[in-house]
């Protein structure tokens, strides 16, 4: 039952009613230079080679890039291609265009309506629906959805991962490995977030330079193939067979669905930590908003892609969702085994952490003491290890797809807010805006 109210929530009318929001913006914001290159460097890593204080900048960007880049981009993107078809990653391309814009409107709107309260900043799609629309309820319903959400898809979901990895093929005792790793993560949130924020900025680089380098040598190793991949990826979009086939449509829903559970575009989680720099511009600050777009689907989920269909020969007997692994064994023998697992450990830990860093917010704006929290998580974990993720998967499907529909619905109500914040900010900057 909760698998065809998933199919429901998730069809082709949802993802529709997304791509033209985001069209719609692309070409209300046409004349600012927020998708340039330049732009977005000089205002995110650019700022380090100013020399400018960007501690809190990278801790911020360090915590939403750990909430959207999870496991998913390592299983998700390689299983949805060689599930549906190559061209399905093209569409993976667009998600993340509609993205980048989507990711910076939520963040100049959230950054916009923020409230400092005993000293530190408070916003995100429920102060949108509270301050902005005035509409309170709306904001605790999605509050609701937020935390059950981080239940499943921040706790339940990556522990479970990681056990059935132990059980694939390391031979580590599950037991301990989950005690172990629930004690750790517990601990950490008993500091609280701002210890989540250090942590999270020491172990998304590490992670991402691991993951995101290894994915780059393999495709480099095959690159006699990569030009062969990158032909088939656009014969399946525009081939006429394809089209009439009925193959299209079937790779634009599941590329676009993939691409935007990826990048959690449309969904408002990434903006309630986004609010927490200070002294920043709206537009600043969704500039990074984009950077985690670029490197979570166009960087993370196109290598991943790429792998899986350069070495998809080399698989026998082979599930979709172990393709990854198989690809790092192959390439890298056993130091392949370590390197994935080390991976696959390094995006669940900062993933639960990030969603955990949201539950909280959650937790905030609805006024609920948060001191339980830390032995909650604990006792989900130790769930997650032992307990069938299916239902729960589809069940939580559900709430990001609700999560989805709040925000955006809102974000429509207060578009002149985009526009007219971009506008201003950019004539400040000395921009010839016509």
């Amino acid at each position: 039952m909760l698998q065809i109210v998933r199919d429901i929530v998730w069809s082709f009318p949802l993802l529709v009613f997304l791509l033209l929001f985001g069209v719609c913006l692309l070409w209300s914001l046409r004349k600012y230079p927020i998708l340039r290159i330049k732009w977005v460097f000089q205002q995110t890593i650019g700022q380090l080679f100013e020399k400018r204080d960007t501690k809190k900048s990278l801790r911020v960007f360090s915590v939403a890039l750990s909430g959207t880049m999870g496991i998913g981009n390592i299983i998700g993107a390689s299983s949805c291609v060689l599930l549906f078809g190559a061209g399905s990653l093209f569409w993976m391309w667009v998600s993340a265009i509609v993205g980048m814009i989507i990711k910076y409107a939520e963040i100049v709107i959230a950054m916009h309506f923020r409230k400092r309260i005993q000293g530190n900043y408070y916003g995100g799609p429920m102060m949108n629906m509270q301050e902005g629309l005035k509409m309170p309820n709306m904001g605790v319903v999605y509050a609701i959805l937020c935390f059950v959400t981080s239940i499943g898809i921040g706790n339940l979901v990556p522990m479970n991962a990681l056990v059935s990895m132990l059980d694939y093929r390391l031979d580590i005792d599950k037991s301990v490995f989950v005690i172990v790793l629930s004690v750790c993560l517990g601990f950490i949130l008993f500091k609280g977030k701002d210890v989540i924020e250090k942590v999270c900025m020491y172990m998304v680089p590490l992670m991402s330079f691991l993951f995101i380098g290894a994915t780059f040598v393999i495709v480099c190793m095959h690159l006699d193939g990569l030009w062969g991949v990158l032909q088939e990826v656009f014969r399946d979009v525009f081939s006429t067979s394809a089209i009439f086939g009925g193959v299209f449509w079937t790779q634009l829903q599941m590329g676009l669905a993939r691409g935007i559970y990826s990048n959690e575009a449309g969904m408002g989680t990434s903006s309630l930590v986004h609010v927490k720099n200070e002294n920043v511009d709206g537009c600043e600050q969704g500039a990074w908003g984009i950077l985690e777009v670029v490197l979570d689907t166009l960087v993370s989920c196109t290598l991943s892609a790429l792998v899986v269909l350069l070495l998809r020969s080399e698989f026998v007997n082979v599930d979709v969702y172990q393709a990854m692994y198989s690809s790092f064994q192959l390439s890298f023998g056993v130091i392949g085994d370590v390197l994935y697992f080390v991976s696959m450990l390094l995006f669940a830990c900062s993933g639960m952490l990030a969603w955990c860093y949201y539950a909280k917010e959650c937790m905030d704006f609805l006024k609920i003491k948060s001191w339980w929290y830390p032995y909650f998580f604990m006792i989900l974990l130790l769930l997650g290890a032992y307990v069938s993720t299916e239902s729960l998967w589809a069940f939580t499907d559900i709430c990001n797809g609700f999560m989805l529909v709040l925000n955006v619905s809102s974000m429509i109500g207060l578009y002149d807010i985009v526009i007219n914040c971009t506008k201003k900010y950019f004539i400040s900057k000395g921009y010839h805006v016509k």
